[in-house]
């Protein structure tokens, strides 16, 4: 079970950034600025680790 709340929790966050990055978009276009770029990164860690996790409690 405890695997199952960290993993909700990781996909609220994942959630969250992917809004956060949704919003920067429509404020400031698809520009190729540090900002975005950075965000972008750590959306792609957030989903790696769900990913990761994911495949553990797959497997259990």
């Amino acid at each position: 079970m405890e695997i199952l709340k960290r993993g909700n929790t990781l996909e609220n966050r994942i959630r969250k950034k992917q809004e956060k990055v949704n919003r920067y978009i429509s404020l400031h276009g698809i520009g190729n600025t540090e900002e975005l770029l950075e965000l972008s990164r750590e959306l792609d860690v957030l989903i790696l680790s769900w990913l990761k996790k994911k495949r553990v409690s797959d497997k259990i």
